[in-house]
């Protein structure tokens, strides 16, 4: 009896490169999804990230909160405001409901700078009297800026009265 046996070797070609990099990959990915921890956890990271998406769309489409410049100014000053203003590249807007010119509350500052070096306006507004023509109702924020902007003119019309200044 001849003893013919042969060693058969099964030869696996070897994948080698980006093929069995994303193919390995996508193993170890499968493997972790299917573990049950994962499982129960998906619908919490999906809500999660769901959330946050909205979140971030809610905050780019949001428009910028805007102030009222000046209160109470004739027609020809506001005019007057609004050009150098959009000549300065500032974003200024006429409020529908009222006719005052808004700024963004964060240009609020640079705006009242950019026109006090142009000289504008040369009215200034009413002051106290603005707060007697507020009307039941007005929030508390409009209340404070309307206090402030009346502060600011009596400051300015003060400043005014005394001789060797021309304008405040």
């Amino acid at each position: 009896m001849s003893d013919t046996s042969t060693n058969a070797v099964n030869v696996v070609p070897q994948q080698t490169g980006l093929i069995s990099t994303v193919g390995s990959s996508f193993r170890q990915a499968n493997n972790f999804y299917r573990q049950p921890g994962i499982q129960r956890a998906l619908p919490s990271i999906a809500a999660a990230i769901v959330a946050i998406l909205g979140i971030i769309i809610f905050t780019t489409l949001q428009t910028p909160d805007r102030t009222t410049l000046f209160a109470s100014l004739s027609e020809s000053e506001k005019s007057r405001v609004f050009d150098a203003l959009k000549n300065s590249g500032m974003d200024v807007q006429i409020d529908p409901a009222t006719g005052e010119l808004t700024v963004p509350v964060n240009d609020y500052h640079t705006a009242k700078l950019n026109l006090a070096a142009q000289g504008i306006p040369m009215q200034a507004a009413e002051g106290y009297g603005t707060l007697d023509n507020m009307p039941m109702g007005t929030s508390k924020s409009l209340e404070n800026l309307k206090i402030k902007q009346s502060l600011e003119y009596e400051l300015a019309r003060s400043i005014g009265e005394i001789e060797t200044i021309s304008n405040a």
